[in-house]
């Protein structure tokens, strides 16, 4: 069983080198046996910023979402979170 603190922990850990998608998050979170519910407080807990951003894909607008750390701003993660989009190019927004 996991606790409060270690999932904190390892949330912490995996964003640590920088954002990263939001779907990363979830299906590395659920491998680690972390519940969606978990997962919600631990963010709450590190203050963690969800934001997106808009790409393409065959001319249609998507919608990308990414988790931060409060210190890394308004970075983004490295590339695009589905295949066949474009980089992330729309400035990043705060959301839920």
């Amino acid at each position: 069983m996991t606790t409060d603190i270690d999932r904190v922990a390892w949330l912490e850990d995996f964003l640590s080198a920088g954002p990263r998608w939001s779907r990363d998050v979830n299906q590395a979170a659920n491998e680690a046996g972390i519940t969606k519910g978990q997962l919600r407080w631990a963010r709450r807990d590190l203050e963690v910023i969800p934001q997106k951003c808009v790409t393409t894909l065959d001319g249609r607008r998507v919608e990308e979402w990414f988790m931060a750390l409060p210190q890394h701003g308004n970075d983004r993660p490295e590339g695009s979170a589905k295949p066949g989009t474009s980089p992330c190019r729309s400035p990043a927004r705060r959301g839920c």
